[in-house]
């Protein structure tokens, strides 16, 4: 496994931040971290489809 997923799934450091900087900040961090891979998929399939039709159009 990475480090950094590691490190986010550690309940002793959400519950730190969670005390510092609220609940909102950090279920928002969470939810960000969590769906970035998923977020990254749409983008690399545009990038793809548009290769594709830049390639098709010649």
């Amino acid at each position: 496994m990475r480090k950094g997923y590691q490190t986010c799934n550690d309940i002793s450091i959400w519950i730190s931040l969670l005390e510092e900087y609220g609940f909102p900040i950090i279920i928002t961090v969470y939810l960000l971290l969590r769906f970035e891979k998923k977020l990254s998929r749409p983008a690399i399939a545009l990038d793809e489809m548009e290769e594709t039709v830049r390639h098709n159009a010649k």
